[in-house]
């Protein structure tokens, strides 16, 4: 253990050693490191346009105005500026 000091990947296989843990790579070996780029944004792209379909039909929301000192001040100093 001492001799991963500061290693943190050291450190990890020692661990993984000492407890019988197998370390293997997830991804696939016959697929380019591109492709499998490509293919992962491609499942989060359609995983996101999925969401967006199915929240189409449901309403907008549209908070409350609120009167906030410091933000209505500095809105009727820029609606003073843009009238003069």
């Amino acid at each position: 253990m001492v001799s991963a000091k500061g290693n943190s990947k050291k450190l990890y296989s020692l661990v993984c050693e000492l407890t019988g843990t197998k370390v293997d790579n997830p991804l696939p070996d016959n697929v380019a490191d591109t492709k499998l780029a490509e293919d992962f944004a491609d499942f989060f792209m359609n995983k996101i346009d999925t969401i967006r379909h199915s929240l189409k039909d449901f309403p907008t929301h549209k908070p409350k105005r609120k009167n906030v000192p410091c933000i209505t001040v500095l809105a009727n100093s820029m609606n003073l500026q843009q009238t003069k």
